[in-house]
Order: structure tokens, then C-alpha cells, then sequence
């Protein structure tokens, strides 16, 4: 299905863990004090695993989970557990033939601002489009623990609505939520789509528009919106390298591409972006800068790109980092 393989992750939930990194010439890293993690949760197959997002926390205090395999019908889970532990199963995916439920969700869910739970599944949903026994993907709501499919993707012919999403959504203030698919669209390179709370999806823009994917292909993490309505992202490979973009899609519908990787300042963007307190953007690629292993960098809203830090794979600093960044207070 997907044009990229998933990295298995530990299937447990952790309630706190640090890793030291070691700093070189040229750039810093921040040592942070050992810390021993508590496991609240080891999964067992039956509750989920293979877990690839990270939990969110809702208004209330609550935490919720994914699981892309497992559960009852082994389709994934949506879950919910406490910081004491309690855990708890919101809904075991695929419950009937073909999973018009959806089946295989590997982003995180958002909190709508009506307080109910969205999210995306890579597999599943009406339409079987995208090969035998499994769907192309579907939008769903959870509201008071009952799941709601708001939309299945292939849903126009020649899958020109995108397939396959993998990113969380990203809701505006006016209500309407933002995504991504990883496939489909009519070039194959995945969309950018919007949707209402009540179902109805709108692609706004299709990958590998240009010739040779110069725009890029297969956009996988959440886009970042900006104050003034432009969405920020990242596609995993195209661009002017074949390497990964980040680009940018203002309001009124005009793309730009603000920047190809091309392997020294890193490559394959595979997280999203953060938009920091300073107004620039901050994200991770998995490969390429320095030694090969993958890169933090900051990029600013007119596309100046600067590689803060090369991953060595050595003296404890990690490799391949895959996910977006967060940021503190300070």
C-alpha cells in the first residue's frame, strides 16, 4: 500500500524517558538528567500494537491512543488511558466485512472544538479500490466513545480524493479540518484536503502536479496552519532532488515549494512541523546532513533553511528520527 516502510515501535506506553546527546563541534545537544520511565501499559495483542502516534491529551485530562494492529478484529485500536495506568478500549476497528469502520489507524486523533475525537485510517473504509479485502482510507468521528465514518477515501473514480492518509488532522478556527493522504489524487502523489465536521472533503491540492514531482510526493505527517491561514508541510521525497520538500499552500490555493532537500542539509522528511513561539518552523529528516543519519532544522515562512543539528548515531544522540517536535515553555 504505502510507498514507505514503518519502523516497529515498542508496543508500551511510557509516562517519562530521557536520552543523553552527545554534542560535536559545530553543534550543540542538550543532555537532559536520567530519568527511569514508568510503564503505565504493556499492550498483548488483544487491546492493540504496533503503535506509531503519540498520545493527545483532551481538555478534560484524558489521554488517547492509537494502535494500527490488534484488538479484537485485529484492524487497531483507539484507546484511552489515565496517567495512574487506567486503560481503557474506545473502539476495536474493523468490526465487520471488509472494515467499512476502517482498519489500520496510524495517526493520532484530534480533539475537534466540539469536543468530540477525529482522526484517519491508512486501510479500510466503503470503497476497495486500492486491492482485495482492504479499503483506501476513511475520516472518522468519535463522540461519547460511538465511532462515526465521515468519509471513505477512493470515493471518485481513479482515487483522484487521495488514499491511504497517515497524518493527523489539523483543525482551523472556523471549524474545517486539514489533512493529508499519502496516495492517490490524480498524479498517485497523495493530496492536501479539507473537511467539514459533517463529512464533506475537498481536495485543494494534488501532489506531483509538476513535472518530476518537483512539488513533491507522499505527504504523511500533520500540516502546521499558520496565523494567516497558510498551511505548512513536509512530503517525504520529490522536490527538485527526489530527496523531500517542505512547502507551503496560503489560502487562496497558490503552492509553493519552499525547499528540496538534497541530502547535506538532510533527507526525507518524515514528521511534520512544528511552528515555533518565534515563527519559524522546526522538523526533523530521517537521513542525509552530516553523517548520514538525519537532521533537526529551522525554516523560516520565505524558505531559509538551516540544519540545527546532525545525528551521529553514536555516544547516545540517536538515528532516523521520524516524528515532529514539541516545544517547552522556556
Amino acid at each position: 500500500m504505502s510507498k514507505y516502510n514503518w519502523a516497529m515501535k515498542t508496543c508500551t506506553v511510557i509516562l517519562a524517558c530521557s536520552a543523553a546527546a552527545a554534542a560535536l563541534p559545530a553543534q550543540t545537544a542538550t543532555v537532559s538528567p536520567a530519568q527511569v520511565p514508568a510503564t503505565l501499559h504493556k499492550f498483548a495483542g488483544k487491546d492493540g500494537k504496533e503503535l506509531f502516534a503519540g498520545l493527545v491529551q483532551t481538555t478534560n485530562g484524558e489521554l488517547y491512543g492509537t494502535a494500527s494492529k490488534g484488538g479484537l478484529y485485529n484492524g487497531g485500536t483507539l484507546f484511552k488511558i489515565s496517567t495512574s495506568g487506567s486503560f481503557m478500549i474506545v473502539h476495536d476497528f474493523c468490526q465487520s466485512y471488509n472494515c467499512p469502520d476502517g482498519s489500520e489507524p496510524v495517526a493520532a486523533v484530534t480533539q475537534g472544538l466540539d469536543g468530540s475525537l477525529y482522526g484517519t485510517t491508512y486501510q479500510g473504509g466503503a470503497n476497495m479500490s486500492c486491492g482485495p479485502n482492504f479499503g483506501c482510507g476513511t475520516v472518522y468521528k468519535v463522540t461519547d466513545g460511538t465511532l462515526t465514518t465521515l468519509y471513505s477515501f477512493c470515493s471518485l473514480s481513479g482515487c483522484i480524493d487521495g488514499s491511504a492518509p497517515q497524518a493527523p488532522l489539523v483543525q482551523s478556527g472556523d471549524g474545517t479540518f486539514y489533512g493529508t493522504t499519502n496516495n492517490g489524487g490524480p498524479n498517485g502523489g497523495g493530496t492536501i484536503f479539507k473537511l467539514t465536521p459533517e463529512g464533506t472533503l475537498t481536495t485543494i491540492y494534488t501532489f506531483c502536479s509538476q513535472i518530476g514531482c518537483s512539488d513533491g510526493d507522499g505527504p504523511t505527517y500533520a500540516l502546521a496552519l499558520a496565523a494567516n491561514g497558510s498551511l505548512f508541510g513536509t512530503t517525504v521525497v520529490g522536490g527538485a532532488n527526489d530527496e523531500g520538500t517542505v512547502f507551503t499552500l496560503a489560502p487562496n490555493g497558490v503552492f509553493t515549494t519552499l525547499h528540496s532537500f538534497d541530502g547535506a542539509d538532510g533527507q526525507n522528511p518524515y514528521g511534520g512541523l512544528l511552528l515555533g513561539t518565534d515563527g519559524n518552523f522546526y522538523g526533523t529528516t530521517m537521513a542525509g546532513g552530516g553523517f548520514n543519519y538525519g537532521t533537526v532544522f529551522k525554516i523560516t515562512g520565505a524558505g531559509v533553511l538551516t540544519t540545527l543539528y546532525s545525528f551521529t548515531a553514536i555516544n547516545g544522540d540517536g538515528a532516523s528520527p521520524d516524528g515532529t517536535l514539541i516545544q517547552a515553555t522556556d
